[in-house]
């Protein structure tokens, strides 16, 4: 990003490798936990509390931090909001905790076959699939922390709502990996829209098209189902709502009018995907471009005659 006059906005002061060595030690590490506990401390409250006597090998290592993780204001040191984003990750648990060894029933029926759907934990990452015809419908690598206080019984929503925070954070256009601009791209099950041709995971599913979301940064690429993306759309949330339903507190399998094969094409040249949510005697229809943008959306009743076309 460059500023009107020409100068850069985004200056990277430290290489990766110097990020890392600049926190490799336990003293660092303690020091920068103190301070987003208790900061902005005094130099003396500081070295108390981090544990070191030594006052010469304390100011090494708060030097090592100092600019990048650290600043000295006039309240004492403090983390820099690089500091306090190095001590979000050591809370969630991405480096330094594992998720493995447990299946959990989901307490939901399966988008395909209405199975039951069960919550596995594999791998460090946390998927959801069906037990009956074993189709899997996520694998998300949510960091351990997330789940450190919860309930067995309590996952399948946790799941749930972490997705959806992550398919939100996509729709306004940030990466869920690195925070890079994100593209997004609705492909029809076809080979015409696929390099190399429909993969094998699409092609055995009941769908006409899925939603690609690909990173312009890290080149990171999701699919998703493009009616389980239309939950979070705006005018899909307030339809929702106004037959009782919070979408963010009702896991997506508990909708009713959510399964596989509900998103249709209804043009190809451009490009439209249609997606009916039916609530009650009421439906709306929601349409969207290749990019993802709503492009119409219309109610109908079921007493309305109009509806049968």
């Amino acid at each position: 990003m460059t500023a009107d006059d020409g100068t850069e906005v985004v200056v990277e002061r430290l290489t990766p490798e110097e990020s890392f060595e600049r926190l490799a030690h336990g003293i660092r590490l303690r020091t920068i936990r103190v301070l987003d506990e208790a900061g902005p401390l005094s130099h003396g409250t500081l070295r108390e509390r981090v544990g070191v006597d030594d006052p010469g090998q304390f100011n090494y290592h708060l030097q090592k931090l100092e600019g990048q993780f650290v600043r000295d204001g006039d309240d004492g040191y403090d983390l820099t909001p690089a500091g306090r984003r190095v001590v979000g990750a050591i809370l969630s648990g991405g480096y330094t905790s594992d998720l493995t060894g447990e299946t959990v029933p989901a307490d939901a029926d399966c988008l395909r076959c209405g199975g039951p759907l069960e919550t596995h934990f594999e791998d460090g990452a946390v998927s959801v699939s069906c037990r009956d015809c074993g189709t899997r419908f996520n694998r998300v690598d949510i960091p351990p922390g997330v789940l450190e206080t919860r309930d067995l019984e309590d996952v399948h929503g946790v799941v749930d709502r972490w997705v959806k925070r992550r398919l939100t954070a996509v729709q306004y256009g940030f990466c869920h990996r690195c925070d890079g601009p994100i593209s997004q791209r609705v492909l029809r099950a076809v080979d015409d829209d696929w390099e190399g041709g429909v993969p094998d995971w699409l092609s055995s599913l009941p769908v006409d098209a899925v939603l690609r979301h690909r990173c312009v940064r890290c080149d990171v690429e999701r699919h998703a189902l493009v009616a389980a993306v239309a939950v979070l759309e705006p005018a899909v949330v307030g339809f929702h709502h106004e037959h009782g339903i919070d979408v963010r507190e009702t896991p997506l399998p508990d909708l009713e009018w959510l399964e596989m094969g509900v998103t249709s094409v209804e043009s190809i040249d451009p490009l439209f995907v249609s997606v009916p949510v039916t609530l009650g005697d009421e439906t709306l229809v929601v349409s969207f471009d290749a990019e993802f943008s709503l492009v119409d959306e219309r109610r109908t009743r079921a007493d309305d005659p109009s509806a049968n076309g």
